[in-house]
């Protein structure tokens, strides 16, 4: 009995420790690919939520879309090592989501899809910018397939979202404008929390530039997240 005790507890330790590293190696630097997979609910971030996905799916036959999207491992099994791959990428932003928010503003909606197709069909050679960044898929062209890429990230939300949120209250607004305008020319290089969280646009300056970009990600509201 004491044998089985000490068996369990060891694995139990393990398993703890496992997760702890794997979530600091995400917070010190995450890996795309990953995190992608590891993005099950498809709403931009991994957290909770993603973990509480594939939980439900445990033992679920991979045939099923759902189940095979909960199978991150590719194992053709949903099961504890789903889990532990997802809570190794804790924190981090999916860059499919990022990708399909054309417009920038930090959630992905039908505005993005309207950015698409206002560009259908341009030249990516000439036609700037706007028209490089509607071409979500990477095939060189500006058409169907990707406004349907988009279609399939409505409502996630990118890391911007989260950075516009200065005042971490879950809902970029005026008061986020206050938050700037309060720690205006702030030392962001002290580490002090508030002034580095009202650096929104990182460029290690607290100016009218951290309004102007809180301000475009106005109603954007995000979802929990652990990084700045």
């Amino acid at each position: 009995m004491r044998k089985l005790t000490f068996v369990l507890l060891a694995v139990f330790l393990f398993v703890g420790i496992f997760s702890l590293a794997s979530r600091v190696t995400a917070a010190l630097l995450c890996d795309p690919v990953k995190t992608d997979k590891a993005d099950v609910t498809r709403d931009g971030i991994v957290d909770s939520a993603d973990t509480d996905f594939a939980r439900a799916r445990l033992g679920c036959n991979t045939i099923v879309p759902d189940c095979a999207r909960a199978d991150v491992t590719g194992d053709s099994k949903v099961n504890a090592l789903d889990i532990l791959f997802i809570r190794g990428q804790f924190g981090c932003f999916s860059s499919r989501c990022a990708k399909a928010d054309v417009n920038k503003d930090g959630v992905v909606d039908v505005k993005d899809i309207n950015f698409v197709r206002e560009n259908l069909l341009c030249n990516l050679v000439t036609g700037g910018e706007d028209c490089q960044t509607s071409d979500v898929t990477g095939d060189g062209k500006v058409n169907n397939f990707d406004i349907l890429y988009v279609r399939g990230q409505f409502g996630c939300k990118t890391q911007a979202c989260a950075l516009a949120d200065v005042n971490k209250d879950g809902l970029v607004n005026p008061d986020d404008i206050h938050f700037v305008q309060d720690n205006f020319d702030c030392d962001v290089s002290s580490g002090e929390a508030a002034c580095v969280a009202s650096d929104a646009n990182r460029d290690g300056e607290v100016d009218s530039k951290d309004i102007v970009y809180v301000n475009h990600h106005f109603n954007c509201s995000p979802r929990g997240y652990s990084r700045p």
